[in-house]
């Protein structure tokens, strides 16, 4: 018997200032994902807010709180349970407030409504001016490194990993997430065009990660993206779902606006392709120190 699913990925466009109005539009798009019958959804980076790393980091904290969360909360109530409702797992990206430190963070929760745990963005990057018009990020002044490593979640119907945008950009996290078991790494992001000199490169190289991270690791990505045209800046949308043969099973239509993408997947792929393509099996861990030296 085949291990089919089906998995969505919830495309947004520019986020509003109100988080409220944002959740409405992913329970609109997890009502989507319900009619075609998805077991597993994720929503792009940050998906309760703007994308407010684009300006330096405030000096008054009264001015930052308001971006972060603790999930589940009540801001989140209804959209988890809708998906507990029809027994869908979720993936829900945000900015965490914990410890007294902030994070861009994933909250992952199986069907049953069960929240699995956290997954913290790995690899923030530093401060990135394109030079497109002004373009700057400043991740690296808003989050903290994630500090929870590559966690691989059960959701029951898959073993299933999360990546956080710039972590997809580094082999060495979905490697990791293979190698602890995922059958599926769902990437949360917001992919910024950085300009028009720079928009077909970014398009092009968008769609090698993607078919890259999937065929060396074996696994199916499903990636959740923002689109349009937010606080000035452009995102590429471009979510995709992707097979372990770097085959794209569904992309976006559009580029600036909410939409389902979604498809059905076998995990029995896995095991086939793997009895071929070894390069799990294979490696030669010995002679990769350097990878790891600071």
């Amino acid at each position: 018997m085949s291990r089919q699913i089906t998995v969505a990925a919830g495309q947004m466009g520019a986020a509003s200032l109100e988080k409220e109005e944002n959740v409405s539009r992913m329970e609109a798009l997890l009502d989507e994902a319900i009619n075609v019958g998805a077991q597993v959804m994720n929503f792009p980076e940050l998906a309760l807010t703007t994308y407010f790393a684009t300006v330096p980091l405030p000096k008054d904290k009264n001015e930052i709180v308001g971006y972060f969360n603790s999930i589940p909360d009540e801001l989140t109530q209804k959209l988890l349970a809708k998906a507990k409702e029809h027994n869908i797992a979720l993936i829900v990206p945000y900015g965490e407030m914990h410890g007294g430190n902030y994070y861009n963070s994933a909250q992952v929760f199986n069907g049953n409504g069960d929240d699995l745990g956290t997954y913290r963005k790995v690899h923030t990057p530093m401060s990135v001016d394109w030079g497109a018009g002004g373009t700057h990020l400043y991740d690296g002044e808003w989050f903290h490194e994630g500090n929870l490593g590559f966690p691989v979640f059960d959701i029951g119907i898959a073993n299933i990993g999360v990546l956080i945008c710039y972590d997809r950009h580094m082999p060495e996290a979905a490697r990791c997430l293979a190698l602890e078991g995922a059958e599926i790494i769902f990437i949360c992001t917001n992919s910024p065009s950085y300009g028009s000199q720079h928009s077909a490169m970014r398009e092009k190289t968008h769609d090698m990660i993607l078919a890259t991270r999937a065929y060396e690791n074996n696994v199916f990505v499903i990636s959740a993206e923002k689109a349009g045209i937010e606080s000035g800046m452009g995102w590429l949308g471009m979510s995709a779902i992707v097979s372990p043969d770097a085959e794209f099973l569904a992309r976006a239509q559009s580029n600036d606006k909410d939409e389902l993408v979604w498809a059905k997947i076998d995990l029995d792929m896995i095991s086939e392709v793997r009895k071929t393509r070894r390069f799990l099996a294979e490696r030669r861990p010995h002679y990769y120190g350097k990878i790891v030296d600071p």
